[in-house]
């Protein structure tokens, strides 16, 4: 998503173009994929693939995405469907319908998981209010999200709402503290490698400079923008470079090259179809005609930014752009459109600052009363200046004293206010301090049982192959060996003879199959995906017929999750060997960005999911303990008679 600052832009959270060999990878897994959350994790990977680089495709697979949802009444599904439509309608400068969707976003979002994903949408709306001239409402939203992201150490996501942020800032006409906002952003974007995110940091920086007068150092930030945005192939960055090119160009009345990049500039929003950027192009070439005294030329442009900001009903634009127009219809002599426009920006302004607009005028009246009183005081005191000269004397040190009385208790009352307010903070850091601790003694103590466990598994597996499996393999050699040196009586001692060996035999293999299952060694050397092939691939097909189904895994996980996964797919599958009595089992195991899905579907006899949880099995109850260890969820979905649905979703080990 693209958003604008007077030919200057800043890109919002769902910006993440991706190479289009991945998405032929999810659109195989797409076709495979059952009516699951499975294939809702792959639509919203397209529709995230697809941002900004095809959002005529990205509308499809969000309108797929919603209606499957839905159907299984997944709230993260939902949530990102709402999500991606409200940024399809806010491309279309459809802001009123993409206020709509992204409140439903909000509403399905507000589940525990969700809290990145709220915060993306907290954003969205915050973009939205700030596009038609809401700043508030759009600081609200901006600061949510900032906390949520930040508590989260997701610096590229911080990146984007301080750049924001800035943007207020900016429109509100404080470029010190607009520069702060944006500083802070470049270092987080330098620290992550964003070089996509960089540019458009130093356009902001850019705009910035050239509203306090500073262009050499503007035009500087403007051409390190330029330089990645050509590397990357943007256009749409390139656009805003190179309007900021020509405002920094026309802030020092070099008008050719001012009118050369704003032209440029132009051509390219108009090719993406950007009408809120074309509205600062015109603002701009208005301008520089305007200083030229071209007041036609200007009237022209004028006209066509406020037309296209009235179509968009940006209340911002509209109520800047409305000053400029006053001032050039006023020089061309046509004053009853000068005072049209000249009070189209009044109201805007009256609507930014109706608060100050009260104060000054609670101020101005109250000291009217005061100087009418001053007034009536000076004249008793010039026909009784003799005898109240005394009298007035005590007054003024009477009202002396109780000012000073009044501003030592104002001073006691805010000191006290302040010190239990420094206290309170105090508190509550201390208390978030112990929660966070509390937190990660949790995690420390929930992934020692895990290596613990698999440590004894290990232990356990490497004393049965080298201990009891070498001594069951000796005991076979040692039989073998005395064979024919044992004279049999008869030929049904010969036979014991034979079932002994065989039993032998069969002990040691047992011993051996054992200690792969404890312990894989497929699963050490690599990875989850060849360790689940390598265990289906040894289950009877007459049987058991197994569909498995990957994508997202080309590299290694954290070992921990490795292991867990491993383990709870194991333990469903002997489920389903045991108790199910099916002949179908469908295995669906993929990543995304945040997290690892794995879906296990078969078609046996089902079971009832209340009672189960009821009697909690010990099966289960091993599946659901391993997987809470990972701070992820597991879902059983069954009934008698239509098979079974196991859902399992860990988060990503790297955002824990």
């Amino acid at each position: 998503m693209k958003r604008v600052l007077l030919l200057l832009m800043v890109l919002a959270l769902h910006c993440h173009a991706r190479p289009s060999n991945a998405n032929d990878s999810l659109l195989n897994v797409l076709k495979q994929s059952k009516q699951d959350t499975l294939k809702a994790h792959v639509l919203i990977q397209l529709c995230r693939n697809t941002l900004d680089r095809d959002n005529k495709a990205m509308e499809g697979y969000a309108r797929e995405l919603l209606e499957l949802s839905q159907q299984l009444k997944f709230h993260r599904g939902l949530a990102d469907a709402h999500n991606f439509l409200g940024i399809v309608e806010d491309e279309k400068n459809n802001y009123a319908k993409a206020l709509e969707l992204y409140g439903t976003a909000l509403e399905y979002a507000k589940v525990p998981g969700l809290e990145k994903k709220k915060a993306s949408i907290d954003n969205n709306i915050g973009l939205i209010y700030w596009k038609i001239g809401d700043h508030q409402k759009a600081l609200g939203y901006y600061y949510d999200a900032l906390r949520v992201f930040e508590q989260l150490e997701e610096k590229k996501l911080q990146a984007n709402v301080l750049s924001n942020i800035g943007l207020i800032e900016s429109s509100l006409k404080d470029q010190e503290k607009a520069l702060q906002f944006f500083r802070k952003a470049q270092a987080l974007r330098k620290e992550i490698n964003d070089e996509y995110g960089l540019a458009s940091t130093y356009n902001n920086i850019a705009k910035s400079l050239t509203l306090v007068h500073q262009e050499d150092s503007s035009r500087y930030y403007t051409r390190l923008a330029i330089e990645l945005q050509q590397k990357s192939g943007d256009e749409y960055g390139l656009a805003i470079s190179l309007g900021n090119m020509g405002t920094s160009f026309g802030a020092e009345k070099k008008f050719d090259s001012a009118f050369y990049y704003l032209n440029k500039c132009a051509e390219l929003r108009e090719k993406t179809g950007d009408q809120l950027g074309l509205t600062f192009v015109y603002h701009a070439m208005a301008e520089n005609y305007k200083v030229q005294k071209d007041l036609r030329k200007a009237a022209t442009y004028v006209d066509r930014a406020l037309a296209l900001a009235n179509e968009i009903n940006s209340r911002e634009r509209i109520g800047t752009i409305s000053e400029t127009a006053g001032y050039i219809y006023a020089q061309l002599g046509d004053y009853r459109k000068a005072y049209y426009h000249m009070d189209k920006h009044a109201g805007y302004l009256a609507d930014i600052f109706d608060t100050v607009k009260n104060e000054q005028a609670a101020e101005l009246a109250v000291k009217y009363e005061v100087e009418k009183k001053d007034l009536r005081i000076a004249k008793d005191k010039a026909e009784l200046a003799g005898k109240q000269a005394q009298i007035e004397n005590q007054e003024l040190k009477l009202a002396q004293r109780n000012t000073l009385l009044g501003l030592l208790a104002l001073a006691l009352v805010g000191g006290s206010v302040l010190a239990y307010m420094f206290y309170n903070r105090s508190k509550l850091r201390d208390a978030a301090r112990l929660q966070q601790e509390i937190i990660r003694q949790q995690d420390i103590a929930s992934r020692a049982i895990l290596e613990a466990e698999e440590r004894e598994r290990k232990r356990i597996a490497g004393d049965l192959h080298d201990g009891l499996g070498q001594l069951c393999s000796a005991i076979k050699m040692n039989l073998s060996g005395i064979e024919s040196q044992i004279g049999f009586a008869d030929k049904e001692t010969a036979l014991t003879y034979e079932k002994t060996l065989a039993l032998t035999d069969q002990a040691c293999r047992d011993v051996r199959t054992i200690s792969h299952q404890m312990m894989p060694n497929v699963l050490l050397k690599s990875g989850l995906a060849s360790a689940v092939k390598d265990f289906l691939d040894k289950i009877d097909a007459r049987a058991l017929q197994v569909h498995l189904n990957t994508f997202g895994l080309q590299e290694r996980l954290d070992s921990n999750v490795e292991t867990v996964l491993y383990r709870v797919i194991q333990e469903t599958v002997n489920n389903v060997i045991k108790h199910a009595r099916a002949n179908k089992l469908y295995i669906q195991l993929g990543k995304d960005e945040e997290g690892i899905t794995a879906t296990i579907e078969d078609n046996g006899t089902g079971f009832d999911v209340s009672e189960t949880e009821q009697q909690s099995g010990i099966g289960l109850k091993n599946i659901a303990s391993r997987v809470g260890y990972l701070k992820g969820t597991v879902e059983f979905d069954s009934a008698p008679g239509r098979g079974t649905v196991v859902n399992v979703w860990i988060p990503d080990a790297a955002r824990q």
